[in-house]
C-alpha cells in the first residue's frame, strides 16, 4: 500500500501513532508525507528531523511533498524558526538556514501510478500540465506572483477546492471549482487529486463529486481532546484511496501572550486553541516585509530537550524496580554504589534501549558522580518520582507492613533471619520480594507481577538509602506501621478487637466512646479496636486493610500513569491555564474518565475523594513548609503539576 499522510504541523504524537499503526517505510509499505510538517505545533523540529531521517534511511519508500509551511517567510511568523533557535542557541540560525534550503528543494507534487495527482493544496485557475509543474524552478516560494509560473507555484501550495472559483480568503492561491479540476485531470490523463492543507473535522473530506480528496493527519488541531479527528489515506493496488480509521491524540500548547485581565475561560482558550482563520492576514504581512507584526500563535515555551528529559524521567520512574535489582546484582559488597559503566549497562538492559542510545552523554543530566567516579543508585532512583504516587504507595506499604507485623507478633528478628538467606545481616530488594510471596494477604498469585509493590516496601524500609535493609530498619519499619495502621497504640501495646455491644450510641453521660484518630463517635452496634491499658480506641474506618489500600493505590496509580504520558499534560486534561484554580468539581470531571477505566462508578467516586484529599494534604504540607497560607477549597493547575507529574527531585 501507499500511505498518504496529511498535515502534521508539529504533532509528533500523531506521527508516532501513524508509524506504530502502519509500520516503518518498506518496499511494501510506502509513505508520502504531503507537506506542512512544522509550525503551530510544539514538536515541529522533532517531526521534521524524523521525516528527514526516514527519507535518508528509506529513499525508495519514503517521500516528502512540500507544503505552504515549508517556506521561510511563513516559518518566521508561525514559530518554527523560534523553536530551532531556542533549541540550539549556538548554531540555531545556521541550522535553520540549512533546513530552509532543504525545504526549498522539496518536490511540489507527485503522480502515483500515472493516475493519482498528490499535491499539498490545489490548482491555479489557468490551464496547466504536468510538464508545466515539472518545469518550475525549485526555491523560495513567490509571495507576490508576477507571472503564470509563479502563480502556478503558489497555487500548488495554497489553493483550495470550492463550489465556485475566485480569490482565496487566505491571501495566497485561489479557490478552484469542479470545472478546473475536471479540465486538469482530463488534460493530464489523471483520475483524481489527493491533497491536504485544510483541517477537516473527520480527518478526510471529498470535493467535486469525489475527484478531490482532502486528508488531515494532525488530530485535535483546534482543541485539546475534543477537536478534529486525524486520518491517513491508503492507496490500494487498484489505486483507490481508502481512509484509515480516525484517531485522536491529546494535544497541548503553551502560548506566551495571554492578557493578565483575561478570564480563566478566555485564558484557557487562548492557551490551547490554534486559529486557522487569520492566515490570510499572515500572508498579507509576509508581503509587507519582515517588519510586519507576527500573529498571536507563539511557539511552546518548553524546549525539545526539556520534553526529551521529561520522557526519560518517566521511563526511569516506571522501571525503578528492575533498575534496583540490576544495580544490586552489580554491587556484591553492598556499598550502595555502581560504576558508570555498570549504570549504563543497567539502563540499557532495563529500559530496553538500543546499543547506540547515548546514556553516557545523558548521564550528567540524570545523576552525579561521587569523588571516586561511582554512582549512588538509590539516590538516583528516588530522584525521579511523583509526590502523589509515592504518597499512595507509602499508604499501601504501611498497611501491608502493619498486616505483616500483626502476623508475626514479636517474632520479627527470627523472620528477618529467615529472609536473609545470604546471612549478610541485610536484605536486598530481591530478598524482600519473598515477603510478597509468603506473608502479605492477597499477593501470593500475583507476586511475580507486583514489582512496584516490592519497591514500595523496600523504599519504606530502607531508611538510610543504602540499597539494602538492615535488621534494625526492618524492625523499626514494622513497628511504625503497626502503630500507624491500627495494630498497636502509640505506647506500643497491641490493640484488641471489641465486638458490638448494642443497637444505640454510647450513652452521652460518662460512657461515650470516641475514635482517637478521627475524633468521631463510635456506635455500640459497630466493632472497634482498643487498648485496655491506655484507653486508646479506633473506629473501623480508621483501621484500613492492606487489601483496600492496595486496591485504591492501583486504581489511582493507573490514572497517574495515563496522566504522565509524554503527550498528555495536566493543563490539557483540565483545559485550564497554569494559574487557574481547580475546584473539586473540576477535578472530578477531569479524572473520572481515567478512573472509570479501572473501577465502577461507585468506587470511582470514592477514589476521586481519596485522590482529592491526598492532593490537598500534599498542598497543605507544601504551603506550610513554605510558610504560606493554603486554601482548602481550591488548588491551581501548577500545584497539580507539582504533585502529580514525574519530576526530577534534585
Amino acid at each position: 500500500p501507499n500511505n498518504s499522510v496529511g498535515d502534521l504541523h508539529g504533532h509528533f504524537n500523531d506521527l508516532l501513532r501513524i508509524l506504530d499503526r502502519y509500520g516503518e517505510p518498506s518496499p511494501t509499505n510506502v509513505y508520502l508525507f504531503n507537506g506542512d510538517f512544522v509550525d503551530r505545533g510544539d514538536w515541529g523540529l522533532e517531526v521534521l528531523l524524523t521525516l528527514f531521517c526516514l527519507r535518508l534511511l528509506h529513499p525508495g519508500c519514503c517521500f516528502l511533498n512540500r507544503g505552504n509551511h515549508e517556506c521561510q517567510p511563513v516559518n518566521e511568523h508561525y514559530g518554527f524558526r523560534r523553536q530551532v533557535v531556542n533549541t540550539y542557541p549556538k548554531m540555531g540560525e545556521v541550522l535553520y538556514a540549512m533546513i530552509c534550503e532543504a525545504c526549498d528543494q522539496l518536490p511540489l507534487a507527485y503522480v502515483v501510478g500515472n493516475e493519482v495527482f498528490v499535491v499539498h493544496a490545489g490548482l491555479p485557475l489557468e490551464p496547466c500540465t504536468l510538464d508545466d509543474i515539472a518545469a518550475l524552478e525549485r526555491g523560495p516560494m513567490p509571495i507576490v506572483p508576477e507571472n503564470d509560473a509563479e502563480r502556478l507555484f503558489q497555487a500548488l501550495l495554497w489553493s483550495d477546492p470550492a463550489s465556485e472559483s475566485g480569490p482565496s480568503c487566505r491571501g495566497a492561491g485561489v479557490r478552484f471549482d469542479e470545472e478546473v479540476t475536471q479540465r486538469f485531470l482530463e488534460t493530464n490523463g489523471l483520475a483524481c487529486i489527493l491533497r491536504s492543507h485544510e483541517c477537516m473535522d473527520d480527518g478526510v473530506a471529498y470535493h467535486h463529486h469525489g475527484l478531490v480528496t482532502t486528508v488531515f493527519s494532525a488530530s485535535n488541531y483546534n482543541a485539546v481532546h475534543a477537536g478534529n479527528s486525524a486520518r491517513v489515506l491508503v492507496l490500494n493496488s487498484s489505486l483507490k484511496a481508502l481512509p484509515s480509521h480516525p484517531w485522536h491524540e491529546t494535544y497541548h500548547r503553551k502560548c506566551l501572550r495571554i492578557p493578565s485581565s483575561a478570564s480563566p475561560e478566555m485564558a484557557a482558550r487562548k492557551e490551547l486553541d490554534i486559529d486557522e482563520v487569520c492566515e490570510d492576514l499572515a500572508v498579507s504581512a509576509l508581503a509587507a516585509g519582515p517588519s510586519a507584526a507576527a500573529p498571536a500563535q507563539v511557539a511552546s515555551t518548553k524546549l525539545p530537550h526539556e520534553r526529551a528529559l521529561g520522557e526519560i524521567y518517566r521511563l526511569i520512574n516506571f522501571a525503578r524496580p528492575l533498575l534496583l535489582e540490576a544495580f544490586e546484582d552489580s554491587d556484591p559488597t553492598h556499598s550502595g554504589t555502581v560504576t558508570e559503566n555498570e549504570w549504563i549497562a543497567a539502563m540499557r538492559t532495563c529500559l530496553g534501549t538500543p546499543g547506540c542510545f547515548p546514556w553516557s552523554e545523558l548521564r550528567p543530566f540524570l545523576c552525579r558522580l561521587d569523588g571516586d567516579g561511582s554512582i549512588r543508585y538509590v539516590e538516583f532512583l528516588l530522584r525521579y518520582h511523583s509526590l502523589l504516587a509515592d504518597r499512595l504507595a507509602d499508604r499501601w506499604a504501611s498497611a501491608a507492613l502493619g498486616d505483616l507485623a500483626e502476623h508475626l507478633g514479636g517474632d520479627v528478628v527470627t523472620y528477618f533471619d529467615q529472609l536473609d538467606i545470604s546471612h549478610r545481616g541485610c536484605l536486598s530488594y530481591g530478598e524482600l520480594r519473598a515477603v510478597m510471596n509468603k506473608d502479605l494477604p492477597g499477593c501470593r498469585s500475583e507476586a511475580r507481577l507486583q514489582s512496584n509493590r516490592g519497591f514500595a516496601l523496600f523504599r519504606r524500609m530502607d531508611l538510610e538509602r543504602t540499597g539494602f535493609v538492615t535488621r534494625q530498619e526492618f524492625a523499626t519499619a514494622l513497628s511504625a506501621a503497626a502503630v500507624a495502621f491500627g495494630q498497636q497504640c502509640p505506647s506500643g501495646h497491641r490493640l484488641e478487637v471489641f465486638e458490638p455491644e448494642g443497637q444505640f450510641r454510647w450513652c452521652c453521660f460518662g460512657s461515650r466512646r470516641f475514635c482517637d484518630q478521627c475524633l468521631g463517635c463510635i456506635w455500640r452496634d459497630e466493632p472497634w479496636h482498643g487498648c485496655v491499658e491506655c484507653d486508646y480506641d479506633l473506629c473501623v474506618s480508621c483501621v484500613p486493610s492492606s487489601t483496600r489500600a492496595q486496591e485504591e493505590w492501583e486504581s489511582l496509580d493507573a490514572a497517574l500513569r495515563i496522566i504522565s504520558r509524554s503527550h498528555t499534560e495536566l493543563r490539557a486534561l483540565f483545559c485550564l491555564p497554569a494559574q487557574a484554580e481547580v475546584t473539586k468539581k473540576t477535578f472530578d470531571r477531569a479524572l473520572r474518565p481515567l478512573l472509570a477505566r479501572q473501577s465502577p462508578g461507585s468506587k470511582a467516586s470514592a477514589y476521586i475523594d481519596l485522590f482529592w484529599d491526598s492532593v490537598r494534604q500534599l498542598h497543605e504540607e507544601f504551603m506550610s513548609q513554605a510558610g504560606l497560607h493554603s486554601d482548602d477549597a481550591v488548588l491551581r493547575i501548577e500545584d497539580l503539576e507539582r504533585y502529580m507529574t514525574i519530576r526530577d527531585a534534585k
